[in-house]
């Protein structure tokens, strides 16, 4: 029986989302696992490896134009993706057919996987933890935020030059101008988190998992500033948002469940 894409349009783009961020590092860790427990030949690594590479770059492309307005998607190029995704993705399904039946450990091993749903990533989280994945798009952010009990997502758009606002912010830490810092900070704070914030989702959550996407990768989200204030204000008494959440970070939702999920290695006695 084939994979059912979820219904719900946030479960569909949480799904998006994870296959772009977690498919090639957690491919990687378990077919490292794989290659210790089964013998695989060279050419098909190669084969396999190359074909999950283009698959993976146009599944982000074509999820990224569907983010877009039905208005500002190029359907030329969207209709290219897709062709090109359904000819790799008939080959790569046929590889793994072959590698079911001839390398039945190796499959198993490697490909009995899934990316994490909401559901998943819900029944793990302590009721005073959240996560806030981000998706980068061109013109616009999407936040997906989880909690226990609750999620939702989110559209913001984007100003025309995000990532230049995004190197100013980094900059600013080593400009010798407050100012610089004040006004950066805010204004990522405003972008990144405060949409999160007014949904009221927030409310009793003293941790943050960050999935970050992009250039976000490189916002450390604890020196985001969480509103205005003015050039005499010294730095302890900045409105950092590390004095209002504990923030951790992963690579994806999946490889985060993962985690939480996996048996402890055994004890051994000296």
């Amino acid at each position: 029986m084939g994979y059912q894409l979820p219904d719900r349009p946030i479960d569909l783009a949480f799904h998006f989302s994870e296959k772009s961020k977690a498919v090639l590092l957690f491919a990687g860790m378990k077919d490292a696992e794989a290659r210790l427990n089964a013998q695989l030949p060279p050419d098909l690594v190669q084969q396999e490896y190359n074909l999950r590479i283009e698959l993976t770059y146009l599944e982000r492309r074509i999820s990224e134009e569907g983010y877009t307005p039905p208005e500002e998607q190029d359907q030329v190029a969207l209709n290219e993706w897709q062709s090109q995704h359904f000819e790799f993705k008939n080959q790569y399904d046929a590889l793994i057919e072959r590698l079911e039946t001839e390398y039945p450990k190796y499959y198993q091993l490697k490909y009995n996987i899934g990316t994490a749903t909401i559901a998943q990533v819900q029944a793990a989280l302590p009721p005073q933890k959240a996560m806030i994945s981000y998706v980068l798009a061109a013109k616009h952010l999407y936040i997906i935020i989880i909690t226990a009990q609750n999620s939702t997502w989110l559209q913001t758009d984007l100003p025309t030059d995000f990532e230049g606002l995004v190197e100013d912010f980094l900059f600013s830490f080593q400009s010798i101008g407050k100012r610089d810092y004040l006004t950066y900070g805010y204004d990522l704070y405003r972008h990144l988190m405060l949409p999160a914030i007014n949904t009221g989702m927030l409310h009793g959550i003293q941790q943050l998992i960050i999935i970050p996407d992009g250039i976000l990768s490189r916002v450390p989200f604890e020196a985001l500033l969480t509103h205005a204030c003015s050039d005499d204000t010294v730095y302890k008494d900045f409105p950092y948002l590390l004095h209002q959440y504990r923030i951790a970070y992963h690579y994806s939702a999946t490889l985060w469940l993962n985690q939480q999920t996996a048996s402890p290695p055994p004890h051994t006695r000296a």
